[in-house]
């Protein structure tokens, strides 16, 4: 198993959503194989707000995607960027709430810790960031 560590990222974007990007580092001793698949859509992401779970609504992503990989040195990062962008939408729920690659978290907008779970091939990593409005 390696030691690979996670790191989300989110870029703000023009239209005031953030762009939901990965940097994962080779904190170990060894290189480190990793595969994924591009788009890079494979994460889970849950949202927490004054210590309460937030609803992230997400699409499913339906279009085509081919394998990647790469063998991180030792100490080497890389970005995996995804297709993903995210907003905060406290309105209803719509039947058709937009493009499956943005993706909403269902509350006004407020200081949010934000959870994900990568999968990269077979290794699954946490990682956690800070969204502040």
């Amino acid at each position: 198993m390696s030691e690979l560590v996670c790191d989300l990222v989110l870029d703000p974007q023009p239209d005031g959503d953030r762009r939901v990007s990965f940097r994962i580092h080779n904190a170990g001793s060894v290189p480190a194989d990793v595969t994924w698949f591009e788009p890079f859509v494979t994460f889970g992401l849950e949202a927490e707000i004054d210590g309460r779970p937030a609803r992230v609504i997400d699409g499913p992503y339906d279009g085509g995607v081919r394998p990647a990989q790469d063998v991180l040195a030792v100490s080497e990062e890389r970005l995996i960027v995804t297709p993903i962008t995210l907003a905060f939408d406290s309105g209803p729920a719509l039947p058709n709430p937009g493009p499956p690659s943005r993706w909403r978290i269902a509350h006004e907008p407020a200081d949010t810790i934000l959870r994900a779970t990568v999968s990269l091939g077979p290794e699954r990593l946490s990682c956690e960031a800070e969204l502040r409005p």
